[in-house]
């Protein structure tokens, strides 16, 4: 046996390079493995820590507003529920966005919420009561948790702490808005916190009582949970529906939640995401199996000889088989214990680079088990061929040439048995449920389809379309065509292998962008919709809309409300998954649809007009009138707040997205999910059938001044704001810079003396926030932009810090949409640019396989390039001739890449539409496309340099003498 495993690991001291590369392949398959477990495993938990131990808790029943976790209930909701046989405890929560002021004996953080000349940062305030609070949810607490008779104290989140430099016992200033009424809360304890992503706020825990006596909430929470003392299906639903009798009998327009829906669709969501990111990863794998497949036949291509050898004096078949894969299974076992590390190790750095979606190393047992089994598996697999090859070996082949020509069959055999397998994938696309396409079974089965259906379809396409290739390639090389693709067309299958690897890659890169660039592009944000919208979580008197339309700047408005709701048809079980999801946006009959100007598919501006008013009716946005199957003069029953109403649809048009809007700022919603899940109502209808009279949002045109822009926007450089120059600006330039010259007026006559005498501090910082704040905001943004285009962002935030002024709700968000459709756009691309890191890596492992092969066929072709030296052929044309094969094989397997991605991007698209409704608008991002194959053939060119340099370094006496 030892004779046996030298020879068996002879290759490995004999082909060093070769060796390193197999095992670097398997061990990048398995650390990508690793790594999107392991990454994945750390969202989780910071999803399960938010979700399930800061927001649900151990509470079996919730009360909450349909506007969400930032309406109101009113606390004596809690008495009722309290009220019931089955409720053992009950607590309740107040939510409210705040500013914490950087005071003297703190450090100015950087972070990204931070108001840097406010001195303040945005968190999230949470009232909590002590007494009920600790037996619903659990905090990790440095120091003590708070009391019920303790006052004006609070827990702090860690980091936050750390970032301000306070600790247990000091004293910090919490203010409603900026320059708003303010009060101070000492630190009595510090509590770990994961977030789940980096639009959530530092959170700040406070008693009930002190945060509602400071908002001025008292009576209001924002959500009441209950416990129950059997929690078994049927007792809880029992327990939820005479709940939700009870404050229908009382019209309260709350709704009743349970743990079990909460929790099944978390869990259902989690289960679909970790299931999508192992099928990510094990591309990387699928990239080794063809590169270590490539690499082992190839060795057996020059081992031919010495294993016809080994038959003729006596070794079988079996014996054969055995030395092949005792020679591949160590490699194997070595790339998967290095890929181990190697996983661990991206995990880390994704905590330094994205922090924001990475908080911490989180160790996925599971995944680092499947990750060893694919490894193992992949290396296994990819050594079938090579074992085929050796038992097939006779005695005689010792004495066979090797310069024989290529089968041409089997090639176009393979591609017909690949075509079969692309067409089975489009049947399971257009027919198969989509609930279904959410298993492992199918799932599996449809990505196995696909890249095994190119795969096997690659030997013929090097086969016919390399010629075209290794003509274009010689002639940039100045080589013969000839000469060239002797190299390429005589290894077909070998040259597939490398190709697939790099299409395995490429695919996953280019269908990652265009299914991004075209979810980016499909969504129909509104063009018409209006200039700007004011949101605010902290809904408001229906009387608003009046005062708002008097505030200086503004030409027309027309108010909102977005409220949670249940659809009561729906088209595919997948959607049932998002029922609380579903939004019911109202708005204003008359003005809401002349503003908005929408776009009709189905029936006419006029009747629809004309049936709004009369009440009753709905619009569906036609990604809706796809996910439900309504369409005009259906009727459908809509549950809000507890109460279910049936309304008409009176027209489907294109969708105007105010509910994609809200659901950006409250980041509770996936995107595609609101826009097809949206009914457009009357503010009138929720009124009467939901019990509902309040607004969350306000959609705004702008009126500016006329003329040119005042010159202090004319200076190439970003003016520093303070209080002094807005104080000059308002004084030199007021009349042009708003459109209320009797309010500019008299802020002028408090402006002058204060100039004159600045030492003095301004009283009145509240009427300079608007000017202050848009400045700031322009200021930021100053460079790259024109005078005129400075003033008029100038003046838009100019006017919507007056309305939010004017409504008094300062935690209120802002934004022109084509501002807000740039910054959803900019987080789409981050994300994609996530997702991308992972074919990045399968697109190395492939230039592995690309230097391993250009090395194997250097060395195999030993003899033949130094006949070619000792024809007269240089250095440089050698090296010319080894860089064309890599550059043909780049080319082709790019091609396919771009192929397959695209095809693949399309099914997605495809699945996406008939789950949900939404049809993504199909775009190809160029720019995106071409420089991932620009990376596919640099990555080829690089891995060919080395065997390109040994090559042209051919000693000719030593090849010739060669066996």
């Amino acid at each position: 046996m030892l004779d046996w495993s030298l020879l068996a690991t002879r290759n490995w001291r004999v082909k060093p390079v070769r060796t390193a590369g197999t095992i670097i392949a398997v061990a990048l398959g398995v650390g990508t493995v690793v790594w999107v477990t392991c990454s994945y495993e750390s969202v989780r938990r910071s999803i399960s820590d938010q979700i399930i131990n800061r927001w649900v808790g151990r509470s079996h029943l919730s009360v909450e507003s349909p506007l969400g976790h930032w309406g109101h209930v009113a606390q004596s909701v809690a008495d009722i529920v309290a009220s019931l046989d089955t409720v053992t405890k009950v607590t309740s929560r107040l939510n409210r966005r705040m500013n914490l002021v950087i005071g003297p004996h703190m450090r100015i953080p950087t972070h990204e919420d931070f108001i840097g000349d406010a001195y303040s940062l945005t968190v999230d305030v949470i009232g909590i009561q002590p007494a009920s609070e600790y037996a619903f949810r659990t905090l990790e607490v440095q120091g003590r948790v708070i009391q019920p008779d303790d006052r004006w104290v609070a827990i702090v989140e860690a980091k936050t702490a750390a970032e301000l430099g306070i600790g247990i016992g000091d004293p910090f200033t919490i203010e409603s808005f900026r320059d708003g009424p303010a009060r101070t809360f000492e630190v009595i304890g510090l509590y770990e916190a994961r977030r789940i992503a980096k639009f959530q706020k530092p959170m700040v825990y406070v008693n009930l009582p002190d945060l509602q006596e400071f908002t001025g909430d008292r009576g209001r929470v924002t959500i009441v949970d209950a416990m129950l003392a059997d929690a078994g299906r049927e007792n809880l639903e029992r327990s939820a529906d005479a709940l939700r009798t009870i404050l229908a009998r009382d019209r309260l327009p709350y709704q009743v939640t349970t743990s079990t829906a909460r929790l099944t669709q978390l869990t259902e969501a989690q289960r679909q995401t970790e299931f999508a990111l192992l099928l990510v990863a094990s591309v990387a794998l699928l990239t080794a199996f063809f590169i270590i497949m490539t690499t082992m036949s190839m060795g057996m291509s020059e081992r031919v000889q010495q294993l016809g050898m080994l038959r003729c004096v006596g070794a079988t078949r079996l014996q054969l088989a055995a030395l092949v894969l005792f020679e591949a299974a160590p490699l194997g076992a070595v790339g998967v214990l290095l890929g181990i590390p190697v996983g661990l190790g991206l995990t880390r750095l994704g905590t330094v680079i994205a922090p924001e979606y990475v908080q911490e190393l989180a160790v996925n047992v599971r995944g680092i088990v499947l990750a060893v089994i694919g490894g193992a598996l992949t290396t296994l697999g990819s050594a079938v061929i090579p074992v085929f090859q050796a038992v097939r070996t006779s005695p005689l082949a010792a004495t066979r040439p090797q310069a024989k020509p290529p089968g041409i069959l089997l090639p176009f055999v393979a591609a017909a048995a690949g075509a079969g397998c692309l067409l089975i994938h489009n049947w399971m696309v257009r027919n198969v449920s989509v609930t279904d396409w959410c298993t492992p079974a199918v799932g599996t089965t449809a990505t196995a389809l696909i890249y095994v259906g190119c795969a096997l379809m690659t030997p013929l396409i090097v086969r016919v379309g390399g010629g075209l290739m290794v003509h274009l390639v010689a002639r940039v090389l100045a080589l013969k065509p000839r000469l060239l693709n002797d190299q390429v067309g005589r290894a077909a299958w070998r040259g597939a292998g490398i190709c697939c690897g790099l299409m395995v890659g490429l695919s996953l890169l280019i269908s990652v962008v265009v299914y991004a660039e075209s979810v980016r592009v499909g969504w129909d944000f509104p063009k018409r919709l209006g200039e700007a919208l004011v949101w605010t979580r902290q809904p408001l008197w229906s009387g608003y809309a009046d005062v708002v339309r008097g505030v200086p700047g503004v030409a027309e408005c027309t108010v909102v409300n977005e409220i949670r709701c249940d659809i009561g048809q729906g088209r595919s079980g997948f959607f049932d998954l998002f029922k609380l999801k579903s939004t019911f946006v109202a708005g204003e009959a008359e003005r809401f649809l002349n503003m908005t100007k929408l776009e009709f598919l189905e029936g006419s501006f006029d009747d629809a007009y004309n049936k709004m008013r009369a009440g009753g009716y709905i619009l569906l946005p036609h990604e809706a009138s796809r996910a439900f199957g309504l369409h005009l003069g259906d009727r459908v029953p809509i549950t809000a707040a507890g109460r279910t109403a049936v309304f008409e649809v009176a027209g489907v048009v294109q969708s105007p997205a105010l509910d994609i809007a809200v659901t950006y700022f409250q980041a509770d919603t996936y995107l595609m999910m609101a826009s097809a899940g949206s009914v457009l109502g009357t503010l009138d209808d929720a009124k009467k059938h939901f019990g509902i009279d309040e607004l969350s949002m306000l959609l705004m045109n702008f009126d500016p001044p006329e003329g040119s822009p005042p010159p202090l926007f004319a200076s190439k450089v970003p003016p520093v704001v303070t209080t002094e120059f807005v104080a000059r600006a308002i004084v030199d330039s007021g009349e042009q810079l708003n459109k209320d010259p009797e309010a500019t007026e008299l802020l002028r006559r408090r402006l002058i003396p204060w100039l004159e005498n600045p030492d003095q501090p301004f009283d009145s910082p509240f009427l300079l926030a608007p000017y202050r704040g848009a400045f700031e905001y322009a200021a930021e943004r100053w460079e790259d932009r024109d005078p005129y285009q400075r003033w008029q962002m100038f003046f838009d935030q100019l006017v919507m810090r007056r309305v939010v002024q004017t409504i008094d709700r300062p935690e209120a968000i802002f934004g022109s949409l084509r501002e807000l459709k740039q910054q959803i756009d900019d987080d789409i691309r981050e994300a994609t640019l996530l997702l991308a890191a992972i074919p990045v890596v399968a697109l190395f492992v492939a230039a592995i396989g690309v230097g391993n092969l250009m090395t194997a066929n250097v060395i195999s072709r030993s003899r033949e390039i130094a006949i070619l030296r000792s024809a007269g052929s240089t250095q440089w044309q050698i090296m010319r001739l080894v860089l064309g094969e890599a550059m043909v094989l780049g080319g082709i397997g790019s091609a396919v890449g771009l192929g397959l991605g695209v095809y693949a991007a399309w099914s997605v698209n495809e699945l996406t539409l008939r789950a949900i409704g939404f049809a993504p608008s199909f775009h190809m991002p160029w720019r995106d496309i071409v420089v991932g194959i620009a990376l596919t053939v640099t990555v080829c060119i690089i891995a060919g340099l080395s065997p390109a340099r040994r090559a042209c370094r051919t000693n000719i006496i030593d090849a010739m003498r060669a066996v």
